[in-house]
């Protein structure tokens, strides 16, 4: 009996135990990790019970950001099962400071703001210096775009010397431009300046001279040693049109080309042209209207810049080269000697196409401008457009006129001598004068060569 009472004392004894282990020490695994996702701890928790936490772990600054911890992603403070556990971090973008200061030191602009934002310097003003000098501005000392620390940056300047010509117009009073040339640098060419002619007089510009009457002509291949005043000087001649160069801005009505032939017309050099064509009787180049207005006038030949095709308006979006008002063609108009006359005859692929009135008259004002900036003292002769025929397309007749209008108003404001070519090949003779439409054969071609010679003629007073 008593060996069965001590049995069961060790068995009540055990269910206590079993029963104490089941309801106060079931434990849980608490795993805390770092950014990374390494393990940083490992804790065995009681049910209910909280895990300690280990130092929060410490994400390094970078330049651009700042990391500040804030916490862990999961509550550990009465676990009731596995966890595993993240810190959390507030991420700012770092702020800095970028400074300019002028050469002595003078605050120009200061601004705090972000990591990565674009530096703007301040716009400097003029630095006084003495009469003859300046301050080049040179840099800011660092080549830095974009902020990412604090930094200063100051003005650097450069001391130059420099000398001035005072360029003096025909009347040797007024100035009518100041070059500013850095020593040690050679002096440009000025242009030769627009000079007022009485008809019949030629007017020879001899170049750039150190006094208006005497004095030698100045030498611009030489660096300046001091300020100077130089004055164009001229040579005065009876007018003789025979010689003088005529150079030609035309389309296609104006092309000829040959190998054979002693004149041709060209565009940058290439032979892009209408005539001779299979379907007109014009073969040789002496049946053209400007070769014929050249024998008549006994002019010589400078460039016949033409080409088919070609507007007075530019379209193009980069700049359509074979436009009339386009530089390139402007100045190849001088590529044998610099013109004393120039004839254009242009418009016709203008009316013909979607070419507005508006835009076909910017585009004449800015062709003649930029030959008077190119050739200030040339004799321009505009020539009106032929008529197309009264059977041609009632609209493009319309533009024909507007256009003709235009030319004949831009002529007026400009004071141009009119080649009037609407009123020489007419709607009445526009049949037996032309192959088709709007070139002319050998008969049309004459008419207009000696309407064209007529009128310079004319207009130097020469019969």
């Amino acid at each position: 009996m008593t060996r069965f009472i001590k049995l069961m004392s060790i068995v009540l004894f055990g269910l206590v135990l079993l029963v104490g282990c089941q309801n106060g020490t079931e434990k849980f695994t608490v795993t805390f990790y770092d950014d990374m996702g390494s393990v940083l701890k490992t804790e065995q928790v009681a049910k209910g019970k909280s895990a300690v936490a280990p130092e929060a772990p410490v994400i390094p600054n970078t330049a651009e950001f700042s990391y500040e911890f804030t916490g862990w992603n999961k509550d550990f403070s009465a676990v009731t099962g596995d966890l595993k556990v993240y810190p959390t971090y507030k991420m700012e973008i770092n702020k800095y400071t970028y400074t300019f200061l002028d050469h002595d030191g003078t605050m120009l602009k200061q601004q705090t703001t972000y990591y990565g934002t674009p530096i703007v310097a301040p716009k400097l003003q003029e630095r006084d210096a003495l009469e003859g000098y300046r301050y080049d501005f040179v840099s800011w000392g660092k080549e830095v775009s974009t902020l990412q620390e604090d930094i200063t940056f100051q003005a650097e300047y450069r001391l130059v010397r420099y000398y001035t010509v005072s360029v003096y117009g025909p009347d040797f009073e007024e100035v009518i431009n100041t070059i500013t040339v850095d020593e040690g640098m050679l002096p440009p060419i000025p242009r030769e300046p627009k000079l007022e002619r009485e008809k019949g007089l030629y007017y020879d510009f001899l170049g750039w001279f150190s006094d208006p009457v005497a004095g030698e002509q100045f030498d611009f291949t030489q660096p300046l040693e001091e300020n100077v005043a130089i004055y164009p000087r001229y040579e005065v001649k009876p007018f003789a049109l025979k010689g003088k160069i005529v150079s030609f801005l035309g389309d296609s009505i104006t092309t000829f080309y040959s190998p054979d032939s002693p004149l041709n017309s060209s565009f940058q050099g290439q032979y892009e042209y209408y005539y001779p064509n299979p379907n007109t009787d014009v073969k040789f180049f002496f049946q053209t209207w400007w070769a014929t207005a050249l024998s008549l006038t006994e002019t010589t030949m400078g460039l016949n810049n033409s080409r088919g095709g070609a507007k007075v308006y530019n379209e193009g979006d980069e700049g359509d080269i074979t436009a009339g008002m386009n530089y390139s063609r402007i100045h190849d108009l001088g590529v044998n000697g610099k013109p004393d006359i120039i004839v254009i005859y242009m418009g016709t692929n203008d009316y013909v196409t979607t070419v507005t009135a508006s835009n076909f008259e910017f585009a004449y004002r800015t062709m003649l401008n930029r030959i008077y900036e190119v050739y200030p003292n040339v004799d321009v002769f505009v020539c009106t457009i032929q008529s197309p025929g009264s059977g041609y397309q009632p609209a493009f007749r319309t533009r024909w006129m507007q256009f003709n209008d235009i030319i004949r108003e831009v002529a007026n404001d400009y004071e141009l001598p009119i080649i009037d070519f609407s009123a020489t090949l007419t709607d009445e003779n526009h049949g037996n004068n032309t192959s088709d439409a709007l070139h002319p054969n050998v008969s049309g071609m004459t008419l207009l060569g000696i309407e064209a010679a007529n009128t310079i003629k004319q207009y130097y007073g020469i019969e």
